[in-house]
């Protein structure tokens, strides 16, 4: 199929999740790092997004199956807002604040599945796939059969999937279920995001492949809402499946995680406060820091 059929701009964090950062959902803060520069307010429609990110080609260098991956996306983009919708009813809702219950199974299993895709469809975790498929097999195949490879290990939608299939995206999403849930509100709507809006922490002499559980996921869902999963010994410090208010500590606990897992961009609804600034600057320096430790 020729390229004219094919979406060309495929968003690899996709825009329904970031109009929950934006004021009128058309348009967002966006600001780069390192340097970490003064923000301007972009179209939602021109950020996070790759040329024909989720495609492949056959061996003569053309699309196949077209906009298949993209399709599947879009689907699930679909069951966001209408979860998002229904976390949003109950989210506010005093009573809800001190339930031991607050989302059911499904929530709770969509909301888990949709941190492992949002992880495996950033163009980094794809690179990153496609190297490893490429050490393996540099001599038998092609560099586009390598890239397919390599999407069909983080997006495995081309057949329908299975429990027991083997796939990077299986061995990902495993550690997720079994942990713990919480959503955490922030009633003065200051949290922002990335484009890597997911933060996964495993403690670092863990072998990543054969986790249980990832100690700590989280991932702002809009300017008030942010999912966390607790795994590990964290989990036996919090209840679980919880509503709760961010507290200070909270609050500044989920920004820097926010800041320090950004590749390259952060997004906010406003122009972020100075203090917000300051420790973005103070995270990122972290970061750095922290990369020089590992090059030594």
């Amino acid at each position: 199929m020729s390229r004219s059929n094919t979406t060309k701009k495929q968003h690899y964090v996709p825009q329904v999740y970031l109009k929950g950062f934006s004021g009128d959902q058309k348009h967002i803060w966006r600001y780069h790092l390192d340097p970490f520069d003064a923000g301007k307010l972009v179209p939602i429609e021109s950020v996070c997004r790759r040329n024909y990110l989720y495609e492949i080609r056959d061996n003569t260098g053309g699309l196949e199956r077209t906009n298949w991956i993209e399709n599947v996306l879009a689907q699930f983009e679909g069951r966001y807002a209408t979860y998002l919708r229904d976390l949003e009813r109950k989210a506010f809702h005093e009573a809800n604040f001190k339930t031991k219950c607050f989302l059911n199974s499904n929530e709770k299993l969509f909301w888990k599945l949709y941190v492992a895709v949002q992880i495996m469809r950033t163009p980094e975790v794809i690179n990153t796939a496609n190297a490893v498929v490429k050490d393996f097999f540099d001599k038998q195949l092609s560099k586009d059969e390598q890239y397919m490879v390599a999407l069909s290990q983080c997006l495995p939608f081309f057949n329908q999937l299975k429990e027991e299939d083997k796939n990077v995206f299986s061995v990902f999403l495993k550690p997720l279920l079994g942990m713990s849930i919480a959503i955490g509100v922030d009633l003065e709507g200051t949290l922002y995001t990335s484009d890597n809006p997911v933060y996964c922490y495993v403690p670092p002499y863990e072998d990543f492949a054969q986790i249980n559980e990832y100690e700590e996921v989280i991932m702002p869902l809009t300017t008030k809402l942010v999912l966390i999963l607790l795994g590990g010994e964290k989990k036996k410090e919090y209840d679980k499946n919880r509503l709760f208010r961010l507290e200070a500590d909270d609050l500044k606990g989920v920004k820097s995680s926010v800041a320090y897992t950004a590749n390259v961009q952060l997004f906010s609804q406003n122009k972020l406060a100075k203090e917000d600034v300051a420790l973005i600057t103070q995270v990122r320096n972290d970061k750095e820091k922290d990369k020089n430790q590992i090059r030594g």
